[in-house]
């Protein structure tokens, strides 16, 4: 369940989420939302993902599933910055996503991504 595995805390200009523990397809479903419904109960259309202690996704296919269940479910109605451990090897969501019309980007240093996100404001 996300309450669990996905914390979900307004900042003052952006919608931020925490992300830990071991995870399943389904529970990144419900994750992704519960961002979404929060960001439009409380009109966030910024949204930091902390995903740094969560473990790696493993497979292409998950990371595809992932990144195109992020588009259906946010399309580009939100930008979003996701923050992970240096050794995740590859940005395959983060292509699949913003291939279909995500406004997401990955980064590995906390400040390089709120920097991103707060762009344009």
């Amino acid at each position: 369940m996300p309450h669990k595995l996905w914390s979900i805390e307004p900042q003052e200009l952006y919608l931020k989420v925490t992300i830990q523990g071991e995870w399943s397809f389904a529970s990144m479903k419900e994750g992704i939302e519960a961002v979404k419904e929060t960001a439009n109960q409380l009109g966030f259309h910024r949204i930091f993902i902390d995903a740094r202690n969560q473990p790696p996704v493993l497979t292409i296919l998950q990371r595809f599933e992932i990144g195109e269940y992020m588009s259906k479910a946010w399309g580009s109605k939100y930008k979003v910055a996701a923050l992970g451990p240096n050794k995740i090897p590859s940005t395959f969501t983060e292509t699949v996503a913003v291939n279909r019309g995500v406004l997401f980007k990955f980064f590995s240093d906390e400040i390089l991504a709120l920097n991103w996100l707060m762009k344009d404001i």
